[in-house]
């Protein structure tokens, strides 16, 4: 796997998956992840999406 190639080079990387939810991969479980060494997993469309629950909220107080 890429993470075991990285940490020959250096042991102690900081490896980042960006798991996008809503696309042609399948959503990989945070275990797996783990298992093949990342240290973090991000899933950047669940975050906008909450975000713009906020936005579309805010904007409807607004308008009242």
């Amino acid at each position: 796997m890429v993470s075991s190639e990285l940490r020959k080079h250096k042991s102690d990387i900081f490896l980042l998956a960006n798991m996008t939810e809503f696309g042609k991969t399948p959503i990989i479980d945070i275990e797996d992840f783990s298992n093949a060494g990342y240290s973090c997993v991000i899933y950047p469309v669940s975050t906008l999406r909450i975000a713009m629950l906020s936005v579309d909220s805010f904007l409807k107080d607004l308008k009242k």
